[in-house]
Order: structure tokens, then sequence, then C-alpha cells
């Protein structure tokens, strides 16, 4: 369809490689409840290392009286990565750290995550976020999914723990990592990429 046709021409993601031969830097702001972007899951599967900062929780923009409790572009931690971007990438007043890599090992009823950064980043505010059991994309509970958080621990340099309890109800466990990374004065709020794992009790 022609619409289709319109739509990759804005899809970055399809013109990666020719984007970065002309060095131009990325950083995604996105909402995990945003139904304008619900294939999180396969972004994370195809583009582990993309950089993206997913708010847990986090909804469309929108009028003010859609109900959206999270709207992403109007928070606090949103507004300050977009001056913090620009900042690094016109005025190098920054450097923007690799992505970390996220993992999980389920061992009885509990789900052991690690996260780590290649380059030893060592944010000052490291969580773990997850929701069970996710409601259908384009659904409006989906737009409604409750996520938790702990603190992630850190371990060693650049390595950073923590554990998720399993209830006998779940069945999938979407997951992810938020951290915040200050340099120069210039907070960048960031995570992982979008993990989701299904669970056999």
């Amino acid at each position: 369809m022609i619409t289709d046709l319109v739509w990759d021409a804005s899809r970055l993601t399809k013109h990666l490689e020719s984007l970065s031969e002309r060095d131009l830097t990325i950083f995604y702001n996105v909402g995990t409840n945003d139904s304008v972007s619900p294939a999180l899951r396969k972004l994370g599967k195809k583009l582990p290392d993309l950089p993206i900062c997913i708010i847990p929780g986090g909804q469309h923009g929108g009028p003010a009286n859609a109900g959206f409790t999270t709207r992403t572009p109007l928070l606090p931690e949103i507004k300050e990565n977009l001056v913090s971007f620009a900042k690094a990438h016109f005025q190098e007043a920054r450097s923007l750290p690799e992505m970390p890599a996220i993992s999980a090992q389920r061992v009885a009823s509990q789900l052991n995550v690690i996260v780590t950064f290649p380059d030893g980043t060592e944010p000052e505010k490291n969580e773990l976020w997850w929701c069970s059991n996710r409601n259908r994309p384009y659904t409006l509970p989906y737009e409604f999914d409750e996520w938790k958080s702990i603190p992630l621990e850190q371990d060693e340099r650049g390595v950073f723990l923590a554990t998720i309890p399993l209830e006998k109800t779940d069945k999938r466990i979407d997951f992810l990592s938020l951290h915040t990374h200050t340099e120069n004065h210039l907070p960048l709020t960031f995570s992982s990429r979008y993990q989701s794992l299904k669970i056999q009790l």
C-alpha cells in the first residue's frame, strides 16, 4: 500500500548502514506502553545495540485529557535527554555510553538478570524493570500495563545484578534495565534492549 511506502522512508532502522556512513548519531526515546511503537520485542532481538531510552510504563504524548498518566515526551528525564544528546552530538560536551547487554536465567522461582556495560560505564542510577503477562499491543489495556522495579546491584565494574521473583501465574516476563549516567553535569537516561521470556512453571 502507498502508506507503507511512505512509512518506509521514515523508518530509520531500515537505513542504519547508510546513515552510519554519513556520521548520523541516533538516540531513541520511547515508552513501553506506547501503541504507536509496539514492536520493542522485535527491535530488541534485531538491533540490541541501538541507542535507546525505553521508559517503563511510558505512554504516547497525546493531549492532556487523553487519560495517559506517563506521557513519555513530557517526562523530566526525556527533556534532559534531548539537551544532553544535542550537546553531545553538536558540542561534544559529553560522551554517549555503549548500550548495556542484558540477559536472564531462570533458577527455581526467580529470574536472575545480569546487565553488562562493554565499555565499563558505571551509571549513578541503575534499575531493573519488568511486567508480567503483558496485554496485546493495540489494545487499551496494553497502554496501561503496570511495571515493577528494583535497584540493580553492582557486582563488579560495569556489571550489575538483580532478581525478579516469579509468581505461579506468570506466563511471560517482559523486562529491561534503565540507567542514568551524568557527565559534565549532563544527565543521560538510557536503557538496555527490551527483553521478553516465556515462563514455564
